[in-house]
Order: C-alpha cells, then sequence, then structure tokens
C-alpha cells in the first residue's frame, strides 16, 4: 500500500472516529440536560472527506437530503477545478530558455533581415482606393533594413511604377453591388500595359466570402493578373492581418524604442486594468455579418449557445441590433471599453478556411490585451502563426460548458491568466531601433515584393 494510501485512510478512521465521539457527546447531553433548543436541532452536521485532496469539508444542512445536495455541490465544484486545471496544464506549455531563443527568432523577423539600401527603387501603385483617399508616401527612414520603397495611389504613374495592386474587395464591389462594366470602373489599360510591370490581384476576405467571384470577374480581367496577394501562404505574396513583432513593439515599447515598465509591473497593471472576477462582463463580441456565409452562419450560433449558457458577453453590431460607429483604427466614437474585458470572441465568417485568421485575432484580441476565443479556424493554422501560449481554441474542449468553465477558471486566476500574456515578454534586450519597426510601418512593401521583383 502506498504512503499516500495509508495516510488517506488513516485521515478516513480519525475523521469517523471523532464524527462518533461528537454525536456520543451529544446523546450524552440530550440524556442527561434535557432537549437541545429547537434551533440546534434543526441543524445537523456532517462531515465530507475529499479523497484526492485529503480535505474534510463540514457541512451544516437541516436534513440529510439538503446534506446530500451539498455535498454533491462540493463534489461537481471539486472536479470542475481539477478538469480546468488539467485544460490548463494541456494548453499551456512552459517555455524553456532555448524555447524563448527559438520565439525570439521566430517573431522578431525584422531583426535578421539583412540591408536593402542598395537595392533598386520599388514603386507600387494602388489602383483601387474604396472612395478614400490613399496617401502617397516614401520610407526613406527605413531605407536601411527595408530599401528605398514608395507607395503613390495617382493614376498618372500607370506606366512608371514596378507594381500595380488592385484590390479585389473593391473590384467585386462594383462588379456586384453596382454591376458596372470594366470601362466604368476605369481599370488600368490592359491593351497598352506595360509588359514589366507586376499586376497583383490583393483579396483580404475569406475564400468563402468570395465564392461568387468567378461569375462576377470578366476573364479578361483575371487573366491580366500575373501575381496574388493574400492570407494564404500560397500565395505570390503573404499579408497576414498581423504579427507577433508588432504588437509586442506598441503594447511594451514606447515610440521612442524604449521599454514601457518592467515584466512584473506591465502584468500588475494588466490585472488591475480589467473587469474583476464576477462583474457582468468578461468577454467582448462585435459582428455584424450573422448569416451572409455558412461560416458566419455556424459562428452565430456557436456564439449564441455559448450566451445561452451563461458567457458573460458584452457585445454590438447588426446581429445584436447594437449598431454602434466603432471602427476600431479607423476613428468612430467607442462607448465600450474593449481593454477591460479579458476575452475576446475571435470568430471568423469561414469555418476551416486554410490560412484564414483576421484582425479579429490580432488586432481586435491582441491590441486590447485580450486573450482570443478562436473558432472558424483549423487549431493548426492558428498554431503556425500564433505566438506561444496566447489563445484558446473552441475546438479543444468536450463541450461548450467545459469553454465556459474553463474561462471563468481563468477570471478567477489571475496566475493562469497572466500565462497567456507571458508572450509578451519575449523581446531584444536594449532599445528597439527603426529596422525593428520597419515591418509595422511598411505592411506590404519592399519586404514582401522583394521575392518577386
Amino acid at each position: 500500500m502506498s504512503r499516500r494510501n495509508s495516510s488517506t485512510i488513516t485521515l478516513a478512521i480519525s475523521v469517523f472516529c471523532a464524527f462518533i465521539f461528537v454525536h456520543l457527546l451529544f446523546d450524552f447531553n440530550h440524556a442527561f440536560f434535557g432537549k437541545s433548543s429547537q434551533k440546534e436541532a434543526d441543524k445537523t452536521t456532517h462531515y465530507f472527506i475529499d479523497i484526492k485532496s485529503e480535505k474534510v469539508s463540514i457541512i451544516d444542512a437541516k436534513s440529510a437530503k439538503q446534506a446530500a445536495d451539498n455535498v454533491q455541490k462540493v463534489q461537481e465544484r471539486a472536479y470542475s477545478i481539477a478538469k480546468m486545471e488539467e485544460y490548463h496544464k494541456k494548453f499551456i506549455t512552459k517555455l524553456t530558455d532555448a524555447d524563448k531563443k527559438g520565439w525570439m527568432k521566430r517573431m522578431w523577423q525584422t531583426k535578421h533581415l539583412e540591408s536593402h539600401e542598395n537595392r533598386e527603387e520599388v514603386n507600387i501603385l494602388w489602383w483601387l482606393t474604396n472612395g478614400k483617399t490613399r496617401e502617397s508616401r516614401n520610407f526613406d527612414e527605413f531605407k536601411d533594413k527595408c530599401g528605398p520603397c514608395n507607395l503613390v495611389s495617382d493614376h498618372k504613374y500607370e506606366k512608371s511604377v514596378d507594381a500595380i495592386i488592385v484590390q479585389n474587395t473593391v473590384l467585386n464591389k462594383y462588379f456586384y453591388e453596382k454591376n458596372v462594366q470594366i470601362e466604368r470602373i476605369n481599370f488600368p489599360d490592359m491593351k497598352k500595359r506595360n509588359l514589366s510591370q507586376i499586376w497583383v490581384f490583393e483579396n483580404k476576405e475569406s475564400g468563402i466570402k468570395g465564392s461568387d467571384e468567378p461569375r462576377q470577374i470578366l476573364e479578361e480581367v483575371d487573366a491580366a493578373f500575373n501575381a496574388t496577394m493574400s492570407y494564404r501562404t500560397d500565395s505570390d505574396v503573404t499579408r497576414h492581418f498581423g504579427d507577433a513583432e508588432s504588437i509586442i513593439s506598441q503594447i511594451r515599447f514606447d515610440s521612442e524604442g524604449k521599454l514601457k515598465m518592467s515584466d512584473e509591473q506591465y502584468a500588475k497593471e494588466l490585472i488591475e486594468n480589467k473587469f474583476k472576477y464576477g462583474s457582468e462582463y468578461n468577454t467582448a463580441w462585435y459582428v455584424s455579418n450573422c448569416n451572409f456565409t455558412s461560416g458566419a452562419e455556424k459562428r452565430y450560433e456557436f456564439g449564441k449557445e455559448m450566451i445561452e449558457k451563461g458567457l458573460k458577453l458584452y457585445s454590438e453590431g447588426a446581429c445584436f441590433g447594437h449598431v454602434t460607429e466603432r471602427q476600431f483604427n479607423q476613428g468612430g466614437s467607442v462607448e465600450f471599453p474593449t481593454g477591460k474585458v479579458k476575452f475576446y470572441l475571435a470568430f471568423e465568417n469561414a469555418y476551416h478556411c486554410d490560412d484564414y485568421i483576421s484582425e479579429k485575432f490580432w488586432r481586435n484580441s491582441f491590441m486590447n490585451e485580450a486573450i482570443p476565443i478562436m473558432f472558424g479556424p483549423h487549431p493548426d493554422d492558428v498554431k503556425r502563426v500564433a505566438p506561444p501560449n496566447s489563445f484558446i481554441h473552441a475546438e479543444d474542449f468536450d463541450s461548450v460548458k467545459d469553454l465556459l468553465d474553463y474561462m471563468d477558471y481563468l477570471d478567477g486566476n489571475d496566475t493562469a491568466y497572466l500565462e497567456y500574456h507571458k508572450w509578451k515578454n519575449i523581446y531584444p534586450t536594449g532599445q528597439l531601433n527603426q529596422h525593428s519597426k520597419c515591418l509595422q510601418h511598411l505592411g506590404t512593401v519592399n519586404r514582401y515584393f522583394l521575392p518577386i521583383f
């Protein structure tokens, strides 16, 4: 017999003996000193031994049935906590120094860029701007690492630029919503085009959302492009919606590249800024597409089930009849402080759409320092791009109840919750230089196009 089992049995025998002694003493008092008061008679003390933790719970109840019900609640609570702790151990990987070194190299990509200062200048024209003026600019301040590059939106440079980018979302609006012909949108001149140019088809939406495009886009337009740019890793130019380096740079460092505070102080202030456990809200979700795609329907139904089973959700968007002016980084009034919640539902409008992980993950969640609850992307796709220990995926749970219980477990356990934020402690020592910020400023410019020029 193991020492643990022996001590458990000893504990059980001791409690049982104490239980018998108390009741014998009660009977003795009752026999010699008369009946107890009615208040005492209505109250019965029961002892419950949790064999796993070897702890004794004293449960007061007015009846054996009530005591049994209370014992069951204690058992269920203990079982739930134990199960959530098992989930946590499964999800959180303890990082060794070697692991952190590997993640440093993987996340801080601009630290490993070779100099492109002497490369030929690259000029890129954004053709469609969705009615908004796209500011033309150069990036001379990042010329050393990022190379010479200019972005323009004036069509007078059509024949002289190195590349023309046509954004599919805007293009599709002309064809689908306005039902106009190619001549009316002033498409780049296909008959007299500069044959040395790269015409880039840019797609930012999920593949399923563009399912009508083969019927909408004319064959001659489709054949005009000789490069693609999208979230997909098999595109000529892969443009993710965000990256860990940019997030850490903006959250942990100031405009001069200096660390704002120590890791310990950052964790302390992060928790202090969040709604406390037991508050009305711990999660936010902003969504207006409830059924435009099959994936949108699926995510909405899953979200509804979470709400029905007790999710503490603050919501905005047409799906909830609560449309606001919130436009995140594009301005607009904000009536709710998203940074106060601990979780954000980063639910995509496509289900298992290869590589599609949008701004809901990078901007809505991480920039608000909330843990993204993922639904839609395949778990493997998220793992390929996400920082370590940074997200929760709905598909990793046996039930919606387990997911909600785990969120509640984290909500009430600051130590466990903060383990999902430690990836932001992986950064270069010393002050960040401008080279390290090249990625967040340039986005899709020279760093992405160099391989195809």
